[in-house]
């Protein structure tokens, strides 16, 4: 993230990428995006990166953040796909190598119920993984993890497998709407509302 300072137009980085990237080379795709999203109430930027258990909050008027551990119950502790670029091996191969482990998607806030959602995508069987044509993450299982205001996890819901697409969100009074996958009509869209629920134990 840049920040520009409107009085000397001087552009300064705010964030940098997540150290676990220079633990090895995790390939081209799906493990070098970056998710984000922000509590204006806060003024806090929160970030999700696909190879990272942990997710970064940082306040607008500080250059430091701090890391939450925010990792999903059906995904091991990620290691990086290659040594080094050098060996690392084609696009398929890599996409592969990520859908059997798995990684961490779109990040959102919820001001409505101070929650952050942060969704994740299952590995894949190693032969599936290997023979998935679709370059589309939606064709991974997929599940969302829920973190309170205080970045603590506080559940973890796993959604109906090809069904949705978490790219295509929103959030109001109601709740979580996410699209439907794919859908056979594509002048309209199909959206789930998911609503956050204390289980009574």
């Amino acid at each position: 993230m840049l920040k520009l300072n409107l009085i000397d137009n001087q552009l300064t980085y705010q964030y940098k990428c997540s150290d676990k990237y220079k633990e090895g080379f995790w390939g081209v795709g799906d493990y070098t995006l970056t998710y984000n999203t922000i509590n204006e109430e806060a003024s806090l930027f929160l970030y999700s990166f696909p190879a990272d258990e942990y997710v970064y909050a940082m306040s607008a008027q500080e250059n430091s953040s701090t890391k939450y551990l925010a990792q999903s119950s059906y995904i091991d502790l990620l290691t990086p796909t290659y040594e080094s670029k050098e060996v690392a091996g084609s696009y398929l191969e890599t996409t592969g190598k990520y859908r059997a482990k798995g990684g961490y998607g779109p990040v959102y806030y919820d001001k409505y119920r101070e929650l952050y959602y942060r969704f994740a995508f299952h590995p894949l069987p190693e032969k599936e993984a290997k023979f998935q044509v679709d370059p589309i993450d939606k064709q991974m299982p997929l599940s969302v993890i829920i973190l309170d205001k205080h970045f603590a996890k506080i559940g973890e819901t796993v959604l109906s497998y090809l069904k949705y697409d978490p790219y295509t969100v929103f959030i109001t009074k109601e709740g979580l709407h996410i699209s439907h996958n794919k859908p056979d009509n594509e002048d309209e869209l199909i959206f789930d509302i998911f609503l956050p629920t204390p289980i009574s134990e």
